[in-house]
């Protein structure tokens, strides 16, 4: 084996560059004085003398007088294993308390908020990060007047691209036949709800674990992501239900 293969693997352990070459100049010496290891190790007296320190503290290696000269030599390799085993009865300790912990965060829904002009398209970005097909429900006019043409055309196209498709429910409008048509060009399915009972005039998307809420009302709008495993389900069941009893 290389003695950069050597290297690595204390790197990997845990050794930074300089501690490794050290340590495998003292194996190799077997007992050296710190200006041996210095230059064996390609390094300066002064930083040997700081690394042998910090190694003879971690209980790596031990110093040795030797006919009036300070020493140092290297414990047995096999220190590593040892290290290793309480790192592992350290982890199993610990880890069921961390991982109870991560669950409780986990359970905890998170929310990112948005405001302005923006806040929509900030919203809709996520959606394809996220990269999940997408339940929604909106106006078409409403949604078309407050992010554009252009922007409504690019984030389609970008679905597209990544293969996400879409289910929408929109208040049936001159708009939104027009925008029917092209559903099977952009990968989307879309049905009708009654618009003088259900204006809608904000829109709702559900993606992945998300369900996002959007005002579209200009520069005064905002965008709400709430990630949540439980409450995406829901909305997931809500939009469902409806879908299957609309044409």
């Amino acid at each position: 084996m290389e003695l950069m293969e050597l290297e690595n693997f204390l790197k990997e352990y845990g050794f930074n560059d300089k501690e490794a070459k050290v340590y495998l100049a003292l194996l190799q010496s077997g007992r050296a004085t710190v200006m041996d290891i210095a230059n064996r190790a390609q390094i300066k007296r002064p930083t040997a003398y700081i690394i042998l320190d910090d190694l003879m503290r971690r209980g790596f290696i031990d110093l040795l007088p030797h006919k009036g000269k300070t020493s140092y030599i290297a414990k047995s390799p096999k220190i590593l294993l040892s290290y290793l085993e309480k790192k592992e009865s350290l982890a199993q300790n610990y880890i069921p308390q961390l991982m109870a912990m991560f669950s409780e965060q986990k359970e905890k829904p998170k929310v990112m908020y948005f405001e302005g002009e923006e806040a929509s398209k900030k919203v809709f970005d996520d959606s394809i990060e996220e990269g999940k097909d997408v339940m929604a429900l909106f106006g078409v006019k409403e949604m078309f007047g407050t992010v554009g043409d252009k922007f409504t055309r690019d984030y389609v196209n970008s679905r597209i691209k990544n293969e996400i498709k879409a289910k929408v429910i929109v208040p049936e409008s001159e708009e939104a036949l027009e925008y029917k048509k092209r559903d099977k060009n952009e990968m989307r399915e879309t049905r009708f709800i009654d618009s003088k009972k259900f204006p809608f005039k904000g829109e709702v998307m559900i993606y992945g674990n998300k369900v996002v809420i959007i005002s579209l009302n200009g520069p005064d709008s905002f965008g709400l992501i709430i990630q949540n495993d439980q409450f995406s389900q829901t909305m997931k069941s809500v939009f469902t239900f409806m879908w299957e009893n609309l044409k």
